[in-house]
């Protein structure tokens, strides 16, 4: 079996893609948070609008890339390094904005921890 390290599919690239704007956005709500001089532990749209947006905007992209890199590695059968490398950071990204977004909606309901 050879090994690949790009994708040779359509849907494998598409999954590169959105993987390179995940990293570009989280690259620039970095560079966000620097510019801004945010002191923030947890930052969030009511302290800081920019950040929060793109922080958010960073999970979101995230699990955008976690589904095209599991659809492509389970229905097209892409079996590229790169896709696995993907996979294992966008979903660690995606569960942690998943907890992120649902704590933040539990806040919003009025639930209390």
């Amino acid at each position: 079996m050879k090994l690949k390290i790009i994708p040779k599919t359509l849907q494998g690239r598409r999954a590169l893609f959105f993987s390179f704007l995940f990293v570009t956005s989280g690259g620039a709500s970095t560079l966000v948070s620097s510019i801004t001089d945010n002191k923030i532990e947890y930052p969030n749209p009511l302290n800081s609008p920019l950040l929060g947006t793109m922080i958010y905007l960073t999970f979101i992209l995230a699990f955008i890339t976690f589904f095209h890199t599991a659809k492509a590695l389970l229905k097209y059968k892409d079996r590229a390094v790169l896709l696995y490398l993907i996979a294992v950071i966008s979903g660690w990204f995606s569960f942690t904005g998943l907890i992120l977004f649902g704590s933040l909606i539990l806040i919003i309901l009025g639930f209390t921890f």
